[in-house]
């Protein structure tokens, strides 16, 4: 996704209108789609089905896509990332990334990326909107579960306490029985 349309080699407009929604809710229009290249000393990198969405403020790749769509793969460590060939395992690019988003650097590309870098993920404001991204229950459905998991293992173990209660008056009742009956076999 991409807030500027003109890096885009090619650019259509949307048939119908499309919004993109993201991890916090909010939705923004798709007011295009295109596609664009990363010229590459052993070959292009492509981005196909660009989506342009005006309000954005960083290019956004979907890494998944990207490496399906170019047969590569993509690492990422606490410094920067890899793209290598999905095949041979060969680096086709490596980029440093010191702030808080894994980027291309325009300097990596050609000059069609004057309209800035190209975020492959965006970075965490909070664990709560990572866990809304991700799909995941929000904190209070999470602590309703813990709530109702605290109860439910204070239950049983109350029940446990009541059964081991319960066995030991029949057991002693049992033995009180054995007694009895062994006085009397005595006698």
């Amino acid at each position: 996704m991409t807030p500027n349309p003109g890096i885009l080699s090619s650019c259509l407009p949307t048939p119908v209108s499309n919004n993109v929604v993201f991890g916090n809710g909010h939705s923004l229009p798709v007011t295009h789609i295109g596609s664009n290249s990363f010229p590459l000393p052993s070959r292009d990198l492509l981005l196909k089905d660009v989506l342009v969405v005006p309000s954005l403020t960083h290019n956004l790749i979907s890494v998944k896509k990207f490496a399906r769509d170019n047969s590569c793969s993509v690492e990422f460590d606490p410094y920067g990332f890899c793209v290598k060939d999905l095949k041979t395992r060969t680096p086709l690019l490596s980029c440093s990334s010191p702030g808080d988003l894994y980027e291309f650097s325009p300097s990596s590309f050609s000059s069609s990326l004057s309209g800035g870098s190209t975020s492959l993920i965006a970075s965490a404001n909070s664990f709560e909107l990572w866990h809304r991204r991700l799909g995941h229950p929000n904190s209070s459905i999470l602590s309703n579960v813990m709530e109702v998991a605290n109860t439910l293992a204070i239950i049983f173990n109350s029940l446990l306490l009541i059964m081991v209660s319960v066995c030991n008056f029949l057991v002693r009742i049992r033995h009180s029985k054995m007694a009895r009956l062994n006085d009397y076999i005595a006698h």
